[in-house]
């Protein structure tokens, strides 16, 4: 017998090599050592891939905006590249015997590209910021191609090193699988909560660099050359061992087909939970670790499994995990659904009321009481994540190694076999987040995406009872599909049900009418009662008509004062058009236009006849785009800018709240022009606002700047004042308090950081949550 040693963090497995001996391999310390060297290598390499991910994809969204199209158009593209690069690495694989060499080129050839990174999309940026969709998505495609083609080609090449040191194939694939997601998931969650809030995104790229080029000294200085060989002897007698297993091309098809599955499921995931934990840039993070991490265990679980079960029906086992997915969505839906109107309730409506998550709102220390109170969102935006994927993301990362092993035919070739099967589930990957993100969602919505997923998975139903070798087994596999589909036709929830689920009606009454639209944007709910209105975008209010409109109106009101002109508007956010509906009682505004990023919001609102009318205005031009994007591409001047679009603690948010934001908009203001923006940041923002505009008003909760020196035209403030009454005008005047002049900000903010682009403070909030102030 001859036992193939890895370490502690790579399983061993036992194969019969004719002639050797097993006290001649257990001696070799140095592939003991390099199979360490690996582990810990491709652990990092995911690391610092993520961190690339998370920054490239942050700063691409800057030019060309962070509407979905946008978002799937990066992802998209990233995932193709890898997909790619992994065809390329399975062939450099089998025609490279200097794999080691191999492996050194490409991670300094990423660390090269990552060091060039940032001036490149910057020159980008300036150069197709205002390029219609197609020449984005060449940009785009241009700038990600060849660091992604490089990345994709690491797992193929380092899984045929790993052959070389005697490891076996599925060994070999589900530790290095593992390792690597799993360094993917905690850099996902380390350049979010500790690089870029601490020291901003161009750092968070240049630690990535550092650490693509300590892998390379990694590998050229610590690698025992005495530990690689050329032999694949112990390759053929395993590929022997399994061959009755095998699916051979047929499983690229399988995987094709779980990954078109898997990251649809992905996409419905990640909208669920941004309901409940909302869209702060830490609770994505957080999300997608958990994703990562769940695929991570799930790898290096079948691995031991299958060393211990040796004799374990592969394919059987393969169809049965995908059986297994689609049966746990649609438990966990259904289940959820009952849950959220019934025993957890109050859990639910605590993460629903809840804006920031993580919240960190609680002094445990000093209060213990308010702890025991609001435990649960300090917790939530790990505990939702975790219900709806870590089960289903394990038993995804056990397929993979499993249908990497089921798609070998012959030794020799592990490397193409690991690249071809990372390619055909990419593509899967690259289909389904199309469909899913322009099809299911829009179309069937939240819950019946879920029910539609389940029912591809119906071939791995039929596959596993035509595999069962027993009739008891095959009744197992018909009874579960037949209780399966009940449960779905029973008691699986419509989308507008599940959704109202998670929601919270504010005002619940018969006469409270509720109005739900999803699409390619997100999802949106709206409740009226009268003249009652709340609003609600991805879970987060978005605007209404009750007493804090009044806020709206007065932030709108003395931008208009402050102007010198009122002809030509932009009203960046929609809302719920309290600031449009004060435009439009100025008889000198002669066009509003307004910018607003979510369509679905839109297309809810008309269903109510107050905003359809309003937004039927001759003087009002809608226009469905991110706002940095429009300014980017349109010459126009305006005389005013009025800017109440979303949380600055929301991500992406830092696009519209960052200095060269607010250049770009001083750039489209006309003489004497003014920009009005709302403020949940009471330091920060006024600093950055203040640091591109010479002349400021700060109130309470909003801010002024313009280029030439405000003064008040008392007459149209009276004239616009009159159309509302007295005790609207009481409200109105009353609601925000004027807090002073530049000087006066600049004083109070004297030692705060402002925005940038590449520093985005107020998103990542945890950075500066010691040195939180609040003006007053």
């Amino acid at each position: 017998m001859r036992t193939l040693h890895g370490d502690s963090s790579l399983p061993t497995e036992s194969i019969t090599v004719k002639g050797k001996s097993a006290s001649t391999l257990e001696k070799a310390n140095p592939a003991a050592s390099a199979s360490t060297l690996l582990a810990i290598v491709f652990f990092f390499s995911g690391f610092s891939a993520l961190l690339y991910q998370v920054a490239w994809q942050r700063i691409l969204t800057v030019n060309y905006g962070v509407g979905s199209s946008t978002v799937t158009t990066i992802i998209t593209v990233y995932m193709l590249g890898l997909g790619l690069g992994g065809l390329l690495g399975g062939y450099l694989s089998t025609r490279i015997k200097n794999l080691v060499g191999l492996y050194c080129a490409v991670e300094v050839l990423i660390a090269l590209f990552g060091i060039g990174s940032l001036p490149i999309l910057k020159l980008l940026g300036e150069a197709t910021s205002s390029a219609p969709p197609a020449g984005a998505l060449t940009c785009m495609f241009l700038f990600l191609c060849l660091p992604t083609l490089l990345m994709g080609t690491t797992l193929p090449i380092l899984t045929a090193l790993m052959m070389r040191l005697n490891a076996t194939f599925l060994s070999a694939v589900s530790s290095l699988y593992c390792v690597n997601t799993l360094g993917a998931s905690i850099g996902a969650f380390v350049g979010a909560y500790l690089l870029i809030s601490f020291l901003g995104l161009d750092s968070n790229v240049y630690c990535a660099v550092l650490i693509n080029l300590g892998l390379v000294a990694a590998v050229a200085l610590l690698m025992p050359r005495k530990s690689l060989t050329d032999s694949t002897e112990a390759s053929r007698i395993e590929a022997q061992n399994t061959a009755a297993q095998t699916l051979g091309r047929a499983a690229y098809l399988c995987v094709f087909l779980t990954g078109f599955i898997a990251i649809a499921y992905e996409i419905v995931w990640f909208r669920t939970v941004e309901l409940l934990v909302k869209a702060s840039p830490y609770a994505f993070a957080t999300v997608l670790s958990i994703y990562l991490a769940g695929i991570a265990l799930g790898s290096w679980m079948m691995n031991v499994i299958l060393k211990r079960k040796k004799l374990l029906d592969r394919k059987q086992l393969y169809f049965s995990l995908q059986c297994a997915i689609a049966v746990y969505g649609i438990v966990s839906y259904s289940l959820f659904h009952w849950l959220a109107t019934g025993p957890l309730k109050a859990l639910v409506e605590s993460s629903f009321w809840q804006e920031l998550h993580p919240s960190f709102t609680l002094n445990v220390f000093s209060s213990l009481s308010a702890f025991k109170t609001g435990w649960f969102t300090y917790f939530d935006f790990l505990i939702w994540p975790a219900l709806f994927m870590l089960i289903p993301t394990i038993l995804m990362g056990a397929s993979f190694p499993l249908a990497s092993d089921l798609a070998r035919t012959t030794s020799g070739d592990e490397g193409k076999v690991v690249g071809n099967v990372y390619f055909f589930n990419i593509l899967g990957n690259v289909l389904g987040a199309v469909i899913a993100g322009f099809v299911f969602l829009p179309v069937l919505g939240t819950a019946a995406s879920v029910l539609i997923l389940s029912i591809f998975a119906l071939p791995f139903f039929v596959l596993t009872i035509k595999q069962a070798k027993s009739t008891k087994t095959r009744g197992v596999a018909t009874t579960l599909l037949i209780c399966t589909v009940g449960a779905g036709l029973l008691f699986f929830p419509s989308s507008e049900e599940f959704i109202k689920s998670i929601h919270v009606n504010p005002q619940p009454d018969e006469q409270t009418r509720t109005y739900v639209e999803e699409g390619v944007d997100g999802v949106v709910v709206t409740y009226k009662n009268g003249p009652l209105v709340w609003h609600y975008i991805n879970g987060l209010a978005h605007g209404g008509k009750q007493e804090y409109m009044y806020g709206f109106y007065r932030r709108c009101l003395d931008g208009m004062t402050y102007c010198d002109n009122l002809k030509n508007v932009l009203v960046i956010g929609y809302g719920t058009g309290s600031i449009v509906d004060a435009l439009l009682r100025a008889e000198e505004v002669e066009k509003i236009t307004i910018v607003e990023l979510s369509e679905s919001a839109l297309k809810n609102l008309k269903k109510i006849d107050s905003f359809k009318e309003q937004l039927a205005d001759p003087r009002v031009e809608l226009i469905v785009d991110d706002g940095r994007r429009f300014l980017n591409r349109t010459p126009r001047g305006f005389d005013a800018i009025f800017m109440d679009p979303l949380r600055s603690k929301t991500a992406y948010s830092n696009n519209i709240y960052s200095r060269e934001f607010m250049q770009l908009a001083g750039n489209h203001l006309n003489k004497g022009g003014v920009l009005m923006v709302w403020l949940d940041d009471y330091v920060r923002l006024p600093r950055t606002i203040a640091s591109e505009f010479p002349y400021n008003r700060l109130y309470s909760e909003f801010c002024l700047g313009s280029n030439q020196p405000m003064t008040a035209n008392i007459q149209r403030r009276e004239k616009i004042l009159k159309t509302f009454s007295p005790q609207e005008v009481e409200k109105i005047e009353n609601f925000e308090k004027y807090l002073g002049d530049r000087d006066y900000i600049l004083g109070r903010t004297k030692d705060s950081e402002i925005n940038t682009d590449l520093k985005p403070r107020c998103e990542y909030y945890l950075g500066l949550m010691n040195k939180r102030q609040k003006l007053n």
